[in-house]
């Protein structure tokens, strides 16, 4: 079991272009390779924990058999700076670049910096290099006093000053001053305190930098961890990228071999969470200043302290180290490159060799830390723990036939021990008699809500996870426990679709003695549920309404117990029902999640105390992955609206939209869209949303997106 992560980042060593390198002006960039062309890199530790293995590596040999796990991974944030990179990292997405200023900082804003720090002037106010800016007017500056403003290519406000003219502490006060004023549509990613000393002709910079960061959105990994108790240790800049947020305790640090030192001496102190750690001399001192030897040997040189980062590891700590941006200090410019990080993960825990390709996000590190402490899904990055987590001597031992007879007697399954049997089954390695014997010892003994909630995502992480990241706004799904007659998805879905809510929805046939969503829609001649992932995304950005059927890659394990459910009488279990209705919802990828739950002589819950348990156990599984989820108890003691039977279900569902429908149809659907509506942020409340989904009807948005769904799907 893992009790601590390892954190390094290895600022600015990236490993190649990115895809979209071209926008940022960074064609030919790569760092770790180009530097290893013009230099030769002399790193054989990090070459044994896989780094010349990594998929798109240049000029770095690979070993036979690496100790670690490797991979590379994109960003998919707008920026290639140090502050997108690390909050990517932790579940945070800046869809919008911050500003930058390569023609300098307006007036106003230099005005009202002069006024409220009580300056005479200010020089500069360009972008530059940092030392050369100094070199330029250090001079000057100890002459007249005025700080030195500048930026670069990034989102920065540095504010240079010679510490005997302004004290670190004066300079750190000067950057608060430019923090608070730099809000809104000038709010820079970072305030950079620059203190430099020396004469003319000699000026150097000085390791009192500090970096005042635009404070982060509250829901990431750091705030979780320590929410919950977990340390959240920072070393080195961290604390200033994350403006403190999250952070249980920090240290600055002098240097790259200082963080390594005081790393090391964290790892020897007991703690349980995350040690956070920054390297910025490979950007700062030698990336900025396209220093190839310099930088050559700072990578060589954190090399032959890696064994003792490494023997510093307690038995139950995995190391992580990768970057969060690139610094070609090979090529022209002295900015920062758009390129891939490479990923290196070490420890007892894991297992050897492990190649994992190129990932999508820089989040799938966070991801993978939030599954390790049991936390809450983060909002971007897929989880690679299942594929690294070494499980030799504990589930690998297990047998299905003892799970059984465990929960056969009441007990209580682990994580491990239901993951392990999910694996299982979805691979084939486990019959179908066994776990139907299994689904039987549910039925009678039940399970308890950690294990519903473990169910769960055990399933919804047995396949893929749809990402609708490429999807504009929050997305919403509905789904019904079902019922006679419930055709609300039909009417509901163009509706909200109508009013901008992208519907990415994904429902199923039907359970038992009612007809599901998927069985109706092929009503339709010639209507296709089967679409591809792409085709899917290009119907919700352009018409905001998809509807597909549960896929063989998207939570397998639940389709293949969702049919054994059904042969085998185990199909109204509520820990059973709310797993399978939860593991598609969250496989699905929809940020807000509104479920109708049934009650009555035609539903599976007949009675309204049991659809009250149903309804919290899945408000309960959605909260604790992340997402918005409520529901509502609806009545099902007569059919809804006035027609049962799939086609006859979507005649009725086109003349609700044509203002002709049942009341009790509209009804639900109107208190079921008013929540979809509220919950992705469109209104403010109920009542608002209630009366823009009835102008819907009347002015026939609702039955023309209807319309489009339906030829969009080959209808």
């Amino acid at each position: 079991m893992v009790n601590r992560v390892i954190w390094i980042i290895l600022d600015s060593v990236g490993m190649g272009e990115l895809p979209d390198a071209a926008r940022f002006h960074d064609e030919g960039s790569n760092t770790l390779g180009n530097l290893a062309a013009a230099v030769g890199l002399s790193i054989p530790n990090m070459r044994k924990l896989g780094l010349g293995n990594i998929e798109g590596m240049k000029n770095i040999l690979p070993v036979e058999k690496p100790k670690g796990c490797y991979g590379r991974l994109g960003e998919i944030s707008d920026g290639k700076d140090t502050t997108t990179g690390h909050w990517e990292m932790v579940g945070i997405y800046s869809k919008q670049p911050f500003p930058t200023y390569p023609n300098g900082f307006p007036e106003e804003i230099l005005e009202e910096f002069k006024s409220k720090a009580k300056l005479k002037g200010v020089l500069g106010n360009c972008a530059a290099s940092g030392t050369e800016i100094i070199k330029q007017l250090g001079t000057e500056h100890r002459k007249t006093g005025y700080p030195i403003v500048y930026t670069s290519a990034d989102s920065v406000f540095q504010i240079a000053c010679h510490e005997e003219i302004y004290s670190p502490k004066q300079l750190y006060q000067m950057c608060e001053i430019a923090r608070e004023i730099l809000k809104g549509e000038h709010a820079v990613a970072r305030v950079i305190a620059r203190p430099f000393v020396g004469e003319e002709g000699k000026f150097v910079r000085t390791a009192n930098r500090r970096d005042f960061s635009l404070k982060p959105p509250m829901d990431n990994l750091l705030v979780r961890m320590k929410e919950v108790g977990l340390d959240v240790i920072a070393v080195g800049k961290i604390e200033d990228i994350f403006d403190k947020v999250g952070i249980t305790e920090a240290v600055h640090t002098k240097d790259n071999m200082d963080g390594v030192q005081k790393t090391i001496q964290y790892m020897k102190e007991e703690s349980k969470g995350l040690i956070f750690t920054n390297l910025v001399e490979f950007d700062m001192k030698w990336g900025h200043r396209n220093d190839v030897l310099g930088y050559a040997n700072g990578l060589e040189e954190f090399d032959k302290v890696l064994p003792d980062i490494i023997n510093a590891m307690k038995e139950e700590d995995i190391l992580i180290i990768n970057a969060d941006h690139g610094c070609d200090p090979t090529t022209l410019s002295t900015d920062h490159s758009r390129e891939y990080v490479p990923l290196l993960l070490y420890g007892k825990e894991l297992k050897e060799n492990i190649d994992l390709k190129t990932g999508k996000t820089f989040a799938n590190i966070g991801q993978t830390i939030s599954e390790i402490f049991k936390l809450p899904t983060l909002n971007i990055g897929e989880s690679f723990w299942n594929v690294i987590e070494n499980k030799i001597g504990s589930v690998d031992a297990m047998r299905m036939y003892d799970l059984i007879m465990k929960k056969r007697n009441g007990e209580e399954l682990t994580k491990e021990e239901i993951e392990f049997m999910i694996e299982g089954y979805t691979k084939e390695e486990i019959p179908d008699y066994q776990m139907s014997a299994f689904l039987m010892a549910v039925y009678f003994k039940g399970m308890t809500e950690d294990e519903t909630v473990e169910l769960t995502m055990a399933m919804a992480n047995s396949g893929d996870i749809m990402d609708l990241s490429e999807i504009e706004g929050l997305k919403a799904d509905k789904h019904s426990t079902g019922g006679v007659g419930d055709k609300t998805s039909l009417v509901l879905g163009p509706m909200v679709a109508a009013l901008g809510v992208p519907v990415a929805k994904m429902s199923g046939r039907g359970l038992g003695h009612t007809g599901g969503t998927i069985d109706k829609l092929e009503s339709f001649p010639g209507f296709s549920t089967d679409l591809t992932k792409e085709q899917f995304i290009q119907n919700v950005n352009s018409i905001k309404m998809a509807i597909i059927g549960q896929t063989g890659d998207l939570a397998p394990a639940d389709k293949k117990l969702y049919a054994l459910r059904d042969v085998t009488a185990t199909v109204d279990n509520l820990s059973l029902i709310a797993s399978s209705i939860m593991s598609k919802k969250l496989a699905a990828g929809a940020d807000v999640i509104v479920l109708d739950v049934k009650t009555g002589k035609g539903a599976f819950m007949k009675k309204e105390a049991d659809a009250l348990a149903l309804a919290r156990e899945m408000v309960k599984i959605g909260t604790n992955a992340g997402k918005e989820t409520v529901a509502i108890i609806s009545d099902m003691d007569q059919p809804l609206g006035f027609a049962v039977g799939n086609a006859l279900e979507v005649k009725e569902a086109i003349d609700t939209l044509n203002g002709n429908g049942a009341k009790d149809l509209l009804e639900l659907v109107i208190t079921l869209g008013a929540y979809m509506l509220v919950g992705t942020k469109r209104v403010e409340n109920i009542e608002a949303a209630r009366e823009k989904l009835l102008g819907t009807i009347e002015d026939k948005s609702a039955l023309k997106k209807f319309q489009e769904f339906v030829e969009a799907q080959g209808g």
